[in-house]
């Protein structure tokens, strides 16, 4: 995507959503990048990783993405979770902060899958 489509995306998903972070609601107080890498997320882009009740989504950012967003150079990742009460949240990762969270959800998924 360029970064005009990321743009234009961004502008499709405000409308869509009515999405204020000011204001009380399932994006209180996240940047508008959550709202974006959520909205992939629903239409079925990401990795989906770890356990009942502990699920996230995760993206590779592109060049165009962390140009709209004015994320550091180093940014290689957006993760999405879900509380149980329905609140997002967002996590810009570097590809070493990625791989450390990677190895928590490996040994995360393999306890769960050892009490089953």
């Amino acid at each position: 995507m360029s970064v005009r489509d990321v743009r234009k995306s961004v502008s499709d998903i405000i409308k869509e959503y009515g999405f204020d972070p000011r204001h009380p609601g399932k994006f209180e107080g996240e940047p508008i990048e959550t709202l974006y890498y959520y909205d992939s997320t629903m239409n079925g882009f990401g990795e989906d990783r770890g356990v009942e009740g502990e699920m996230y989504s995760i993206h590779g950012v592109t060049a165009d993405e962390r140009k709209v967003f004015q994320m550091p150079d180093n940014i290689r990742y957006f993760v999405i979770s879900e509380n149980e009460q329905g609140f997002v949240y967002g996590t810009a990762m570097t590809k070493k902060r990625y791989n450390k969270f990677i190895f928590e959800i490996d040994e995360l998924e393999q306890s769960y899958n050892e009490e089953e």
